[in-house]
């Protein structure tokens, strides 16, 4: 999956990988620009790698922000995930005050990570594209602390 996100938004948005690590997200399943870990490894020019990474069909979890909407990146990461046709999924930061425009289907309803009912629904679709659940006692430690952090930077 690749995390199209600002990186304006890489604290909420490191957060929110972590939080996929937890639910049982292979590591080798992320692609996430704003860590060394999960980004463009060295000696790749960073279009170039992208552009092979989404044309293998990523899932793609955009992290909207007003933040985004500002980023001719994020904007062209955008364009390019729409071409190729990618399924995505929409994650609402709690700085977005706009509404969802551009080639996005703004009809798709998205997740608030600032909401709590919205990240049970996330554990649950992770659960079930990963055939892997965690144990609620530590479900709801790890959210406690991802909403701590979601509060903090809104």
């Amino acid at each position: 999956m690749f995390i199209s996100h600002s990186s304006k938004d890489e604290p909420i948005c490191t957060a929110f990988v972590h939080l996929l690590e937890v639910l049982g997200v292979p590591e080798t399943n992320i692609l996430y620009s704003s860590s060394e870990r999960f980004g463009i490894p060295a000696d790749m020019n960073i279009f170039d790698y992208l552009r092979s990474s989404i044309v293998e069909n990523f899932i793609v979890y955009y992290m909207l922000s007003d933040n985004y909407y500002e980023s001719v990146y994020c904007l062209n990461e955008m364009g390019a995930v729409w071409v190729n046709q990618n399924d995505f999924s929409i994650y609402l930061l709690p700085n977005m005050s706009k509404s969802i425009v551009g080639v996005i289907d703004s009809n798709k309803k998205g997740y608030r990570l600032d909401n709590a009912i919205n990240l049970n629904q996330l554990r649950e679709k992770i659960s079930r594209d990963f055939n892997n659940n965690i144990s609620n006692n530590k479900w709801d430690e790890e959210k406690e602390k991802f909403l701590k952090i979601v509060y903090e930077f809104a």
